[in-house]
């Protein structure tokens, strides 16, 4: 079974390896605001999610979101000429 988007949002928390409320203040966000998503006690809203993606600007939405693909982008280097 697939993970839910809150428990792709804290996988992203461990990964990252920073306190809830620094990641609530990077996000904007009040610690026990962002504590209350985090622990299931509010529902995860667009606005959580975009400033997510916008604190992690390597993260996939489509990981985020779905479940598919890998947690981070990858990106490619432009090729070196010869």
């Amino acid at each position: 079974m697939k993970e839910s988007v809150l428990e792709r949002i804290n996988h992203l928390i461990d990964d990252c390896g920073e306190s809830k409320n620094a990641l609530a203040n990077k996000c904007d966000m009040a610690p026990q605001t962002f504590g209350r998503y985090v622990n299931g006690d509010n529902k995860i809203t667009v606005s959580l999610v975009s400033s997510l993606l916008e604190v992690f600007p390597d993260l996939s939405a489509e990981w985020l979101l779905r479940g598919e693909g890998e947690m981070y982008k990858t990106t490619e280097l432009p090729p070196v000429d010869a």
